[in-house]
């Protein structure tokens, strides 16, 4: 059976330089943006759409990356500080209160 693919490589850069200038254009008066991956294949992309948006632009861009699971949400800077929530907390209460401490 022939494999199939959705994008190839070079149709996925375009999708992430596409998704970083529609980044851009709507911060593009910001000081920083906070960029979130979601583990494994979203902190991928995030981090690329970050290396895109460092070329096109001199905002500060700061990367969580978030590790779910059932039970606990794992925030991480790259710092390697790290914030968990757990207990049934909802995923938008967490980053709720992740963006009201600044992380």
């Amino acid at each position: 059976m022939k494999e199939k693919k959705i994008l190839d490589k070079e149709q996925i850069q375009e999708k992430i330089k596409r998704i970083s200038y529609e980044v851009y254009e709507e911060n593009f008066d910001d000081k920083s943006i906070l960029i979130c991956g979601i583990e494994k294949n979203g902190s991928i992309i995030a981090k690329r759409v970050i290396k895109e948006l460092e070329s096109i632009c001199d905002i500060k861009i700061e990367f969580i990356s978030i590790n779910l699971n059932k039970f606990i949400v794992l925030l991480k800077k790259e710092e390697k500080k790290t914030i968990v929530f757990s207990g049934g907390d909802p995923l938008w209460f967490g980053i709720g209160r992740l963006l009201i401490q600044n992380f």
